[in-house]
């Protein structure tokens, strides 16, 4: 006989019916909420343009369903805070249109939002739509868990380290502020640190099986190669012929050498052949956009992490030494060609050997970058030794003893290029060295942790968590990356899921039913 627990066919029948129904219900909201939203607007204001008016509509339908998504499933925010961090960024209000991604002001907050199409009703909102997927993602679940009566909070060796550092940033915003620091500007400063603490305890609590890995590195790539034909759409759009400033924001160049990893690890570790082919397909617009974007210090970044990345993948992937030889000789094969041919060139194609020849021999314009940065780091410098080891704190600005060329950048004295010295002067002698020491818990304990896993995409997550932190280091120490909120989210959660690596890749495997026995 059939066992009782098996739905009957009456059963799965009515199951379908009931599933078409609510697609056919969702549809009709959808269409009802987007073409009524237009409707109304084009009613009250006749002068708005039909396709602001779709676009409004849309973003009221995403409002509104974005919410009933994540409470459904909590780690979808996971995904879409991944995606955001990689699509969205830039200025909003000075966006290209062959890059539609810029139009979004996903990290923006939602008075300036408001502000900036007219209203001041909205200016209490200090709080960007990406932190509201956060908060969203937070809330459904820690309420899901404790209603279903399986909430445990995870932790990992890296956790300590966090923690420590979250003390840490407390106390500077507080002291801060006690010493006269503008109480604003201290929030703006703390905003980025913290968003990467949360982000950490975040993704670490709500990805939890091996099943949850493989989204995260297929929304990252897709979402990169995205922007990567964008920034190559600009490219070719503008006569292949780009100014010293880029094309796109100066942190997409980060972005872009997270591809470049997929791309290598799935190709070196045969992981996934889909994911190998399809990183093949988006390489080179990414390519493109990397190199017309002209950010040195995201070449460098990438040539930082390469060099770690070989050693580790010798360590963690001992079967596959034999196509990491491979690898590595036709890299540095074609590297030894690329680099003595363009040395001299200043194009957007020789940027790679302009980033390594701008250390010895730079050009005019990197001259004048350079010397900012040193006149830069002087004043940095000078105020860490002012406060060596409480800091200077949140809301005040660098002292400056050597004159700086004006800039236009209204928090320049606030948010200096060299953010790694930012951290320095601004937590002191003790508040840096638990960021190093964090940054090296990362590096040290990540790779302990892949040894210890077996699933090859829960493996490639933590090589790509590594790669990501390094390059964030490192490209902070020439750009506002530690005080960037798309790279400081991602890295948060990139760090938090290689923290808790062994218990995602120990999860049970997905239950299957299996189909029931009739018995004579």
């Amino acid at each position: 006989m059939i066992e009782t627990q098996y739905p009957t066919t009456d059963q799965l029948i009515q199951g379908q019916r009931t599933r078409r129904g609510l697609l056919t219900a969702a549809l009709m909201v959808t269409v009802v909420l987007v073409f009524g939203t237009v409707g109304l607007l084009l009613l009250l204001k006749p002068e708005m343009h039909i396709a602001s008016a779709f676009l409004v509509g849309l973003a009221v339908y995403i409002c509104l369903s974005v919410p009933v998504i994540i409470w459904q499933q909590p780690r979808y925010g996971i995904y879409m805070l991944v995606a955001g961090c990689i699509l969205f960024g830039g200025d909003p209000s000075q966006a290209r249109l062959t890059i539609p991604t810029t139009l979004v002001p996903f990290w923006w907050n939602i008075s300036i939002i408001a502000q900036h199409q007219g209203s001041t009703a909205l200016n209490g909102l200090a709080i960007s739509p990406g932190e509201l997927v956060f908060v969203l993602t937070a809330l459904s679940w820690i309420v899901k868990s404790i209603a279903d009566r399986t909430f445990t909070w995870r932790s990992g060796p890296i956790t300590g380290w966090v923690l420590a550092y979250a003390v840490v940033l407390i106390m500077c915003l507080t002291y801060g502020i006690a010493r006269g620091g503008d109480v604003t500007i201290a929030l703006w400063q703390l905003r980025a640190q913290g968003l990467f603490v949360a982000g950490f305890f975040l993704a670490g609590n709500v990805i939890r099986d091996r099943e949850h890995v493989r989204p995260v590195i297929w929304v990252a790539a897709a979402c990169i190669g995205i922007q990567g034909f964008f920034g190559a759409l600009t490219y070719f759009s503008m006569g292949q012929s780009v100014s010293y400033e880029g094309i796109m924001a100066h942190d997409d160049s980060l972005l872009f050498n997270v591809l470049l990893f997929i791309l290598f690890l799935a190709w070196i570790t045969q992981t996934n052949k889909k994911l190998t082919g399809w990183a093949f397909a988006l390489a080179p617009c990414t390519v493109i956009a990397v190199m017309a974007n002209q950010r040195r210090a995201g070449i460098g970044a990438f040539v930082v992490a390469f060099i770690a990345l070989l050693p580790i993948l010798w360590a963690v992937w001992g079967e596959q030494r034999a196509r990491i030889a491979k690898f590595a000789t036709i890299f540095f094969t074609i590297a030894a060609i690329y680099l003595p041919l363009t040395w001299n060139m200043s194009g957007p194609w020789a940027l790679p050997a302009r980033a390594l020849r701008s250390n010895t021999d730079p050009t005019s314009r990197d001259a004048m970058s350079n010397v900012y940065r040193m006149a830069e780091d002087a004043n940095l410098k000078f105020t860490r030794d002012l406060f060596p080891w409480t800091g200077l704190g949140f809301g005040k600005p660098f002292v400056r003893v050597v004159g700086l060329p004006e800039i236009q950048f209204p928090l320049r004295d606030y948010f200096p290029h060299n953010s790694l010295l930012w951290v320095w002067y601004s937590e002191g002698h003790f508040g840096f060295f638990i960021f190093l020491m964090l940054v090296a818990s990362v590096i040290i304990t990540g790779i302990h942790q892949l040894k210890k896993t077996e699933d090859p995409f829960v493996r490639m997550l933590g090589v790509l968590a590594i790669m990501d932190l390094l390059m964030v280091f490192i490209y902070g120490k020439f750009d506002l990356q530690l005080t960037n909120y798309r790279e400081m989210t991602l890295a948060g959660m990139m760090v938090g899921m290689l923290s808790v690596l062994t218990l995602i890749d120990n999860s049970p495997p997905r239950q299957t039913v299996e189909a029931p026995q009739v018995q004579a």
